[in-house]
Order: C-alpha cells, then structure tokens, then sequence
C-alpha cells in the first residue's frame, strides 16, 4: 500500500439487488467491527446502480462501527462493461478488474464479495503481503463441479493453469501496482471478450492471466463455508459462503446448524435501521433442528435414564434416584 501502510484498503461490488446490499452492509460491518484500531479503514464500493437509499444505509452502518472510516462510493458505467459475460445476471463481479485504474495511488487492495463475513481482525492479511505475487487468494474448492466446469473448459481451450494455485476471486489481495505495470485488468478483458462462456466469469481470466504470479493464502483467510471441518465451527478469520450465501439457505434452513451462519444472522439483527425488505424472511432465531440434534440429546440423557429410567413408576424412580446419595446415620445417633 503506498503511504501508510497502517491503511486497509477494502473493496467490495454489488448492484442494486437487495440481497446483496445486505451482504455487502454485513461483511463491511463485520470488518470494521474486528477491526485493529490503530489501523485506518478506506472502503471502497464499486457501485453499479445502488439506490441512493439503500447506498446510504450501507454507509451509516459502517460509520456507526467506526465514525473515522473513509467510504468512497465508485460509481460504475454500466455501459462500458456491456457486451462482458455476466455472473447470475449481474455485472457487478467484472468491478474489481476496474480497480487499478479506480484507486491510481493504492498498491493493494482485498476484494472481497458480498457473501463474505469476518470473523477476526482483516488487517491480519495484510502480513501475507508477497511483492512478486499479482494476486494472493484463497484456494478454489477442489470438486467435481470445479473438475468438470472449470478444469475440462480450460484443458479444452489449451489455456495452461495451475490446479494448485487455482484461486477463487471472491477473496482476493490484488496487487494493483502489479495489475497496472502489466495490463493485467486489459488482458483479462480481453480474455472475457474472446470467451463469453468462461465458467466463473473472470476469476477464469485471472487465474490463467496471472499464473505463475499467484499465491495462496491460509484456510482461515476465506475459507469456503463448504470445507469448513464441522459446522459447529466458526473459523477466525474470513468465511466465504460461496454457493451457501446465508440470506439463501437461512431462508429455507439448508443450513440452519452452522455456526458461522449465526454468527452472521446475529450480526444481521445488531445493525439498526436495516430496510425491511433487505431481511423479509430471515429467521429471527434458527430453529432447533431436531434431526441433527436427537442423537446428542439422547447421549445427555443416557447417564439419567441409567439411573432412573422413565418408564418406572414415579414412587420407584424416586427411591432409585436418592438411595446412593442417601447417609447412614451412625449407630449412636439419639
């Protein structure tokens, strides 16, 4: 980062879908919240088409985490991304290819998408920091569909790639110095403009235009919520719902028991003045699910139904409950 390096310089995109400024208020919240106090937050939102209304809620709920922060709106043509492939309908993913040009006196930068929640200090990635990388992220997850969609698309096209440092741009450290000496946001234009199709839009462009300029980070530092060991962990770092975004599954509870998805739906429920229709439909609290639950619960009963089992009358269980914790009384007791 050029000047003071005590500045996290955070970037994030989003059009004017609802779900995703909810995403975007609660990852932006979530960062400065964990955030190290002597560090100076400048957030960067690449706006393609934000109500004013809704970008303006986005902005007092980072300011009331942190009232110093520096929020810059960057306003997006839409117009010069026309003809770009487009992510779930959206162009709002091709934003961060416009950063080096966006932020001309920023070295680097962590671009993170909307689905992405924190869960300890950010500005520990900054110690990661590898001037020869163009791009440092965290690993693509390793399955079938990334096998079949991504790895065959791009054997098919003779695009050299390495399988290890496949990377995933939803959580990314870009090095926009880099980026800028090198073309690498025209390249990967060029890259889109050429192949339409691309699976996963340009994080395909980054990975075969930076290879064997990239690094990978740690699991902590956005570690997709599907490889998460159980979900009854909240890793500390980053978590990036990728496929599993919470304002999704916590509506029709496919993932009611994770842990970090409450963490995030507690985070949701302790910013104020969110609009209405940013949180239609999510859980005020998750529900109790009972099918991954009864096996636990059966286990702490076990211990008391040895001791006394429910299906003896009241007068027995009573005896069998208290006979072991009941005194003699001594021989000469008056």
């Amino acid at each position: 980062m050029a000047g003071n390096p005590h500045v996290l310089h955070l970037a994030i995109a989003s059009d004017g879908n609802p779900n995703y400024l909810l995403g975007l208020t609660v990852c932006m919240v979530s960062a400065i919240r964990r955030l190290d106090p002597s560090w100076r937050a400048a957030v960067h939102i690449l706006d393609l088409k934000i109500p004013d209304a809704d970008y303006a809620v986005c902005e007092a709920a980072i300011h009331a985490e942190r009232p110093g922060a520096e929020v810059v709106r960057h306003r997006i043509d839409a117009d010069s991304l026309e003809g770009m492939p487009r992510w779930r309908g959206s162009l709002a993913a091709l934003n961060r290819l416009l950063l080096p040009t966006l932020l001309p006196d920023v070295d680097w930068v962590l671009y993170v998408d909307c689905d992405v929640f924190f869960t300890d200090d950010p500005s520990g990635v900054f110690d990661l920091l590898d001037g020869a990388a163009w791009v440092i992220g965290h690993e693509e997850e390793k399955s079938v569909w990334t096998e079949k969609n991504v790895h065959m698309w791009l054997d098919a096209h003779g695009y050299a790639y390495s399988r290890q440092e496949l990377v995933n741009s939803g959580f990314l450290l870009m090095n926009l110095a880099a980026f800028r000496r090198e073309g690498l946001s025209r390249r990967c234009f060029d890259f889109l403009a050429r192949h339409a199709d691309a699976p996963l839009c340009d994080q395909s462009a980054i990975n075969v235009v930076c290879r064997g300029h990239i690094k990978l980070l740690p699991d902590r530092w956005g570690i997709i919520g599907a490889r998460i060991p159980t979900p009854l962990a909240v890793p500390r770092g980053a978590v990036h719902f990728a496929g599993t975004a919470p304002w999704v599954s916590l509506r029709d509870r496919r993932y009611p028991d994770a842990a970090a998805g409450r963490a995030w739906l507690r985070t949701v429920w302790s910013i104020p003045n969110l609009p209405e229709r940013w949180v239609a439909g999510l859980p005020r609290m998750l529900a109790f699910d009972l099918r991954k639950w009864w096996p636990r619960l059966l286990w702490w009963m076990l211990p008391a139904c040895l001791v006394a089992p429910p299906w003896l009358p009241r007068r027995h269980r009573d005896k069998r409950l208290w006979r072991r914790r009941a005194t003699p009384l001594p021989l000469d007791f008056q």
